[in-house]
């Protein structure tokens, strides 16, 4: 994928980057028939000027909710000169196989579903690079990309620097960093997805969801497990990682000022940290206290 669209916009002149993204590089990946996140990044950098009035408040690191905005005319023609070539590429291939490319629910992900036996879904993120400054917010100010929802609301993320916080935590941790994320994944699927005493249909089009008031997100999970001191992980010994892991993060639970601290800044940015307090405050005790989601 990524030397097809080398291919296709060398011809234009502009500057990008590919690369990828998501559990499958992380080392968190759970199923094998999962999607597949490559990054497509347009490296013209635009400032932060539709920022207006983001100074964070007195007492806090976070400023107010960015200003939407709508993208700019360079990365529209991005965006459309990547869906036109790519579903071009394919019908080329052979006819009727261009549809294979679509925009997703939000126009920031463009979905190319499996071609030959074998393959797997890849989701392009669409982006633009930009350069964050202060004051937007101190923890995180830094080079980072735009990735835009399609209702002119931009979010601002790292993901390069995200991989590589997450494999120093790996590396620390002696590798059980991402033995911890996959085995709370892999629980929190099973919650999901699998009745009692049921097994899991290898088919995810006959999986029915069952009841759970665990909505977790993978992110959540990696992001959690990264705040939690080093110290804390055995290596070699994913129960003993499991049981002192669930400990600590029960201390934090029970204590008001913790709650408000356990902020993983490497990995949480501006776009993203109200998300993480309402999670701290309210579905973080129930993931705790779910004996099934640490077993």
């Amino acid at each position: 994928m990524k030397e097809r669209i080398h291919g296709m916009l060398a011809s234009t002149g502009c500057s990008f980057d590919v690369y990828p993204h998501g559990s499958s590089v992380k080392g968190t990946r759970i199923d094998p028939r999962g999607d597949v996140d490559v990054v497509v990044e347009l490296c013209h950098p635009i400032v932060p000027t539709w920022r207006d009035g983001s100074e964070a408040a007195p007492g806090t690191s976070y400023g107010k909710r960015v200003q939407g905005r709508a993208p700019t005319p360079e990365f529209l023609w991005f965006k459309e000169t990547i869906a036109q070539a790519l579903s071009y590429d394919f019908e080329t291939m052979s006819p009727g196989l261009g549809s294979v490319v679509a925009w997703g629910k939000v126009q920031k992900v463009l979905k190319v579903t499996p071609v030959f036996p074998g393959h797997v879904n890849a989701d392009l993120l669409i982006c633009q690079r930009f350069l964050e400054a202060p004051p937007v917010s101190g923890k995180t100010a830094d080079e980072g990309v735009i990735f835009w929802d399609g209702y002119g609301e931009p979010q601002v993320s790292h993901p390069k620097k995200y991989i590589a916080k997450v494999k120093e935590k790996d590396k620390r941790t002696s590798g059980m960093y991402t033995q911890l994320v996959r085995h709370l994944k892999s629980n929190h699927a099973d919650l999901k997805y699998r009745g009692p005493g049921n097994r899991r249909s290898p088919g995810p089009s006959r999986q029915v969801a069952t009841d759970s008031s665990l909505g977790v997100s993978s992110a959540t999970l990696e992001m959690l497990a990264y705040g939690v001191p080093n110290d804390h992980y055995t290596p070699r010994n994913l129960n003993s990682t499991r049981k002192k892991v669930r400990t600590y993060l029960r201390g934090v639970a029970e204590n008001e000022r913790s709650r408000r601290s356990f902020v993983p800044w490497d990995l949480v940015n501006d776009t993203t940290y109200q998300h993480w307090i309402e999670f701290m405050h309210g579905e973080f005790r129930a993931m705790l206290s779910n004996d099934r989601m640490w077993a």
